[in-house]
């Protein structure tokens, strides 16, 4: 590689580590019938008015819930979670960060919930929404030397005309008594004590009953002008109009398309796996039409595909076992691992770091881990309709190329076998950057480069995995960068 393609690279390269400083795109912007009744609308409403929010910040949508970050008039970052069923916002609540550590976080997460809850309510223009938020018969509020309604009243005044921003929480566990600190940056201290045995997931569906006997439900104008129906495979629900939905019938040839455009014109078109099995004669010639520049070593069932690293951080290396049986050929990721300390090792000496999991999470989630890198290596060949997997995964892909712009897919896989069929001239790699815990669940960072195979140009993305208490994926984020400049050699 000449210097020239060097240089320019890591240029690119540095565009894609700041994505997440860039997504100030319009993703989400909640509307009345989003909600299920009229108090979460009107406590969302509030909320806004206290931080003074814009609402055209990016969100990420999982099977159970909504996350999407604000910025405050002060450039800080806020993460709200909105719980949704069928669609409809049914709570939300303000993300706190925790500095403590519990065996089991599924126990602790009920409280936690209550807190960010909590602190949500605190962070409006109206006291009703806070006041009977808390059974104070039997959590105890401690608040500048009072308790009780008088620490409640007393934190209220003094928040009335500010936000109230956390610190890290803590925890203390002593006689059959959970203690949380919620540390204000302001310099004093909310203190919450809940009995061990308190069922607090039974108390935050109480509260929501009262909330929604408060309300009324939100009926969707579905006149035609407002609303349509949107073909999603399998299943039909209503959309408001925000995106111009593509004529299938009319989408152009894609070797005359940018990424962006072919994004933009393909997206909700349905994508099928191509079944192979039976017509594989040779597993090596297959391999090697499919990956003309790479070397293919076998070594008892495990077939590997390899090729240099890219700037000797980049690898694209894929591990596959060989199953041959009646009904043909198939091909598996090769799951041969190792995990040393809280590092797990895959392939030719490349570690994937998990300092911030315990060992029982590593154990669980490795063989996942190398699934994921090896499915996302295999885009743009045959390779991937073997190795694909996350059907129905709802995932947030954002396009960037000078402008920005958001598109919801209910599949995750329907997503990588679009781009499978765009970067088949590209060799792709794919590296899990960093691997986190917030709130008690596993997020991985990761990053993807697909070169095309004349290393004059390449398509970036970062893309982040939210994993839910089970350590399966939950919620998926890509934000993909096209490479609009060609690179000389």
């Amino acid at each position: 590689m000449s210097n020239k393609l060097r240089n320019n690279f890591v240029k690119i390269f540095l565009l894609l580590v700041m994505l997440n400083v860039a997504l100030t795109l319009k993703a989400f912007e909640p509307e009345a019938d989003d909600f299920e009744n009229t108090f979460q609308y009107n406590l969302y409403q509030s909320w806004l008015k206290k931080g003074d929010f814009k609402t055209n910040f990016p969100a990420g949508f999982g099977n159970k819930k909504i996350v999407k970050s604000f910025t405050d008039k002060n450039g800080r970052s806020v993460q709200v979670e909105y719980d949704w069923i069928n669609r409809k916002i049914t709570d939300q609540r303000e993300s706190l960060p925790v500095i403590f550590f519990v065996e089991d976080f599924s126990k602790i997460k009920p409280f936690l919930n209550f807190l960010e809850g909590f602190i949500y309510r605190l962070n409006t223009v109206d006291y009703n929404f806070l006041q009977e938020y808390c059974d104070l018969e039997k959590i105890q509020i401690e608040f500048n030397g009072y308790t009780g309604a008088e620490a409640l009243n007393l934190l209220w005044e003094s928040s009335r005309t500010k936000r109230t921003e956390i610190k890290p929480l803590e925890l203390e566990v002593k006689d059959n008594i959970l203690t949380f600190y919620l540390p204000i940056k302001s310099g004093k201290t909310i203190k919450f004590e809940f009995p061990v045995e308190y069922d607090i997931a039974k108390a935050l569906q109480s509260i929501r009953r009262k909330e929604e006997e408060k309300s009324i439900p939100i009926i969707e104008d579905k006149r035609d002008d407002i609303v349509e129906k949107k073909i999603i495979p399998d299943y039909q629900i209503p959309v408001r109009k925000r995106t111009p939905e593509p004529d299938i019938e009319l989408l152009p040839e894609i070797s005359s398309l940018t990424l962006s455009d072919y994004v933009k014109s393909y997206y909700a078109l349905r994508q099928s796996k191509e079944l192979l099995h039976n017509k594989i004669s040779d597993p090596v010639d297959f391999l090697l039409a499919e990956f003309p520049q790479r070397e293919i070593r076998e070594e008892g069932d495990i077939i590997s595909i390899l090729a240099p690293k890219y700037l000797d951080d980049f690898s694209c290396e894929i591990n596959v076992n060989l199953v041959q049986d009646n009904d043909g050929i198939n091909f598996t990721p090769a799951l041969n691992y190792e995990l040393n300390d809280k590092t797990v090792k895959i392939g030719n000496n490349e570690e994937i770091v998990m300092n911030a999991l315990n060992y029982d999470e590593i154990e669980a989630i490795a063989p996942f881990i190398v699934q994921l890198v090896y499915e996302h290596r295999a885009i743009g060949s045959k390779l991937l309709n073997f190795l694909v997997i996350h059907d129905d995964i709802p995932t947030t892909l954002i396009m960037r190329n000078g402008e920005r712009k958001v598109f919801e897919l209910n599949s995750y896989a329907n997503l990588l076998l679009m781009l499978g069929n765009y970067w088949q001239s590209h060799n792709v790699y794919f590296k899990i950057q960093e691997v986190t815990k917030k709130n008690g669940n596993i997020e991985l960072q990761t990053y993807l480069i697909a070169y095309d195979k004349d290393e004059t140009a390449a398509d970036m993305a970062e893309i982040m995995f939210h994993l839910d208490e089970e350590f399966k994926i939950d919620m998926i984020m890509m934000v993909l960068h096209q490479g609009n400049d060609r690179i000389d050699n």
